[in-house]
């Protein structure tokens, strides 16, 4: 209302109604000086006086929207006059204002970089519908818990429909061959239950999606749904793609539907390209890696559903749903616990979480630490201008104008860098997410700008200036102007105690910033100094998968065979192999086994990991054979059946025996010691670095059943990368219907089992280092505005005879203190927030003497090299000079 008004009375002056207008604008305020002379006359306050009149004037033509309007439009005028006077301020310091923007947009936009991945795995909902009522079903145990389900107990759960009102069953998405046009090629494929969409609530953007009735293979050819961008990328958006048939797992599948460009499925951070419908009459109780999620009935709680669902559960296992031993179900199937998806099944978070987390602390730490050093500065602009602001206040200035014109300064400065913050996140955010390794199928981890990192940008931006213009405003407030008008253009020694506070405050945080930082550093550098058991340089894996072809039984093994003798006749390869699980490899493979004459001391001693390799393994990866000999290309199906151990089965199962030439049986069924030691290999390090290297079985392939995907291997003499056109191109020859994925060096994928201890340690060293100089730059800043503040005492020193070394040690005594407290702070704050890291660091303790000593060197020394600087310079004064511009 108040808008039209003043665009009213803008259109009246244009058509010459000026005069009009003020005539009418005198009527009013005439009637309205009467009637509030009235009320005041009655016994009103004046301003209770003035609102009755207009009230009982009942504002016939706006004036009470023009008095606000008025208010509101000196407002914007004062507003802009700020701006531009901080505007032409800065322009006479460029070089000032470009650092400060700089610096901002650096603290912001790592925060926001940061938060946006933090955003993108644990705050965005999934694209469905009312993500709030979706709950994951979860078995826990002595053990822990457990995401695994069964059919049966999935119809089991869908059947309460008085605590559920949809129910779904998902295969995660994995990578699988699919041809399409008679060509293979990878794609993430994932298998859901018929009521996956219904429940979610997902539409198709073209054609329909899997229903009930897809379920059971019900259709002569089963149904497939495309996603979005794998439609665009591998049918370049045709909407003919509708009645198209594509093979999967040996079966023709008809294209039935796309779902729309937002919906990549319910694991944030992989994107299904292929879903088709599971058949769970194939294994009704049998307990699979699948995700059992529920949505909540209409008015009915999470506590309540979870009691509702406990009960379910004990009655499906006291129904022989499963059969288990009584130590199984203590471990891991004691009860049922609803997990919240309200953004989306947790791979990425359960992988990447913790470390974007301690992430974001350190960076938040860092945008405090740019705070505070930008707080210094302002504050040493504000006191460098005493004089100016005395001569305002002397001509009228009241102390609310100063402080409005000093946040108006400091606000207008960090928004400019909050703006390029943003960009700068943007950026970063991508960079990060590019750090992250490309296993499995593909990564789509949305970084982009939404309403929640925007909004967190803004606040950051705004937080940033007020905690910046703390300090200054605060000045304003004991600006003296007597004192600042006899000073003339001297400065005057003011704010020495927010000084103080200020330096602390840096040097405190760059402590905690650098301890953690070493810390990691140390952790990434034990986990490096671990030893693998295997030499990754020089070697070149990737997996060959027949599944979905004919390919079985001998056949396959003869074109195994065949690969592996062609890989060993490329130019350049010095060995080559194949298995079931290279090293690093997560491909587990546990086995029962036997040993005459050795009894078990618990279940656990039962079960061991077999790994089936061809000839020329521990020669292809360098893995040592410590005792007796490897496999070899003589150990076939018509030898003798063969093992090599590794060095902690032999050393746990044999101790102090010699174990070669000792039998035992692998798998159920076989007794008598049917296969014999051959060989002790070293210990090589699978899955996890952190974990102790697993008691392994090493099979010939040639004495077992071939397995559909098989890891192949080379070692080249030159770099192993270069081979990764050749390799793909034998497997081509050999046979065509073959998949190859997954082509890598094995250094790479040994940095790939690091990568959440190297981004860390990258991101706290690159951060710990600009902590560093930010403290360096902060203690530097004020103990040169402290001694130029001293300049006419230390010249009055040195007129009395003081010697430099004198003056070098007042001025350094109070500054080198102030680091002194500022350390023993950030050390005693950085060991009450180790528990944070106590999870991520390895082999390394949260409160390692040795890292807290060297930090506090590192701090000691920084902190006196920025002081002595500006120290000596003061301490160079001419007594003669100083004494007369005093």
């Amino acid at each position: 209302m108040r808008w039209f008004h003043r665009l009213r009375h803008g259109i009246r002056s244009l058509l010459g109604h000026r005069a009009v207008d003020r005539q009418i604008d005198n009527d009013i305020a005439f009637h309205l000086e009467e009637a509030t002379a009235e009320y005041v006359r009655a016994g009103l306050p004046p301003d209770q006086a003035y609102r009755a009149a207009l009230k009982a004037f009942g504002d016939p033509v706006g004036v009470r929207d023009d008095v606000r309007d008025e208010s509101m439009w000196i407002w914007f005028e004062r507003l802009g006059q700020d701006l531009r006077y901080s505007l032409r301020g800065f322009r006479r310091t460029p070089v000032f204002a470009l650092a400060v923007v700089l610096s901002i947009a650096l603290g912001i936009g790592s925060s926001t970089a940061i938060f946006s991945l933090f955003n993108a795995l644990v705050l965005r909902p999934v694209p469905v519908r009312d993500p709030g009522t979706l709950f994951q079903v979860l078995h826990t145990g002595d053990a822990g818990t457990f995401e695994s389900s069964t059919y049966a107990f999935y119809e089991h759960v869908r059947s309460r429909s008085d605590l559920v009102a949809g129910a779904l069953l998902v295969d995660p998405a994995y990578p699988q061959r699919i041809v399409v046009d008679g060509q293979a090629h990878s794609a993430a494929t994932q298998r859901v239950s018929g009521d996956y969409y219904r429940t979610l609530g997902v539409a198709p953007a073209l054609g329909r999606v899997i229903q009930s009735s897809d379920e059971h293979g019900a259709v002569p050819n089963r149904v497939a749904v495309l996603g979005h961008a794998y439609w665009m990328n591998r049918f370049g958006g045709d909407a003919g793609v509708l009645g198209r048939t594509v093979i999967i797992d040996d079966q023709p599948h008809t294209i039935v539907g796309v779902t729309g460009p937002e919906f990549f499925g319910l694991q944030v951070g992989r994107r299904a390209d292929v879903t088709i419908p599971l058949d769970g009459h194939e294994e009704q109780t049998f307990w699979k890696s699948r995700a059992l999620l529920m949505r909540l009935a209409p008015r009915v709680s999470r506590d309540a559903a979870a009691t509702g669902l406990e009960a379910a559960f004990q009655h499906y296992l006291a129904q022989g749903g499963e059969p288990m031993s009584a130590q199984t179900r203590a471990g891991a199937f004691r009860s049922v616990t609803l997990a919240s998806s309200w953004s989306g099944l947790p791979e990425f978070r359960d992988r990447y979480g913790t470390a974007v987390q301690v992430a974001l602390g350190i960076v938040g730490v860092l945008l405090v630490l740019g705070c505070a050093n930008l707080a210094s500065l302002f504050l040493a602009r504000a006191a460098g201008r005493q004089h100016d602001l005395s001569v305002c206040m002397a001509l009228g200035a009241n102390r609310g104008r100063l402080a409005r014109q000093v946040l108006s300064e400091t606000l207008f400065i960090a928004c400019a860098g909050g703006v390029l913050g943003v960009i700068v996140a943007l950026v970063g955010a991508r960079m990060v997410v590019a750090l992250l390794p490309n296993a499995g199928p593909s990564v789509d981890l949305a970084v982009g700008p939404d309403r929640t990192v925007l909004l967190f940008g803004l606040a950051a931006t705004l937080l940033t200036g007020a905690a910046i213009s703390l300090a200054p405003v605060a000045l304003t407030r004991r600006v003296d102007v007597r004192r600042g008008l006899a000073a003339g253009g001297r400065s005057v020694v003011v704010g020495g105690r927010a000084f103080r506070v200020l330096i602390v405050m840096q040097v405190a945080l760059s402590t905690m910033l650098v301890i953690a930082a070493m810390l990691l550093l140390a952790t990434l550098n034990n986990l490096r100094a671990q030893p693998l058991g295997f030499v990754a340089d020089g070697v070149l894996t990737m997996t060959v998968d027949a599944d979905g072809t004919d390919l079985e039984g001998p056949r396959l093994a003869e074109v195994h065979a065949q690969v592996l003798g062609r890989l060993q006749a490329l130019p350049g390869v010095q060995q080559a192999t194949f298995a079931t699980n290279p090293p690093l490899g997560t491909n587990e493979d546990g086995k029962l086994i036997a040993i005459p004459g050795v009894t078990f001391s618990s279940p656990d001693d039962a079960v061991l990991q077999v790994n089936t390799v061809g000839p020329g393994f521990f020669e292809t990866f360098g893995v040592r054979i410590l005792r007796g000999r490897g496999i070899t290309a003589a150990d076939g199906a018509s030898s003798k059946p063969v093992v090599v151990v590794s060095e902690s089965m032999a050393r746990h199962y044999f101790p102090g025996v010699d174990p070669i030439g000792r039998r035992m049986d692998v798998g159920r069924g076989r007794t008598g010691g049917q296969i014999e030691i051959v060989g002790i290999a070293d210990d090589v390090r699978y899955t996890d670095l952190r974990k102790a290297a697993p008691r392994m079985l090493y099979l010939p392939a040639q004495q077992r059943e071939p397995e559909e995907a098989m890891m192949f291997a080379v070692r080249t003499a030159g770099n192993p990368a270069s081979q990764a056109h050749a390799v793909t191109g034998v497997v081509q020859a050999v046979d065509a219907s073959l998949l190859t994925t997954d082509v890598k060096t094995l250094a790479l994928v040994r940095d790939e089992r690091l990568i959440n201890e190297r981004l860390l340690a990258m991101l706290s060293a690159s951060f710990g280092a600009l902590a560093l100089l930010l403290a360096a730059v902060g203690v530097y800043g004020v103990v040169a505005y402290a001694v130029s503040m001293r300049t006419s005492e230390f010249g009055l020193r040195v007129a009395l005879g003081a010697s430099r070394r004198t003056l070098l040690w007042l001025g350094l005594r109070g500054s080198m203190a102030l680091v002194a407290i500022a350390v023993v702070v950030g050390a005693a704050g950085a060991f009450l927030a180790s528990s944070l890291l106590a999870g991520l660091l390895f082999q390394v303790r949260p409160a390692e003497p040795w890292v807290y000593a060297a930090t506090a060197l590192v701090l000691l020394a920084v902190g006196l090299v920025a002081a002595i600087v500006p120290t000596y310079r003061a301490s160079c004064v001419d007594p003669a000079t100083t004494l007369r511009t005093s």
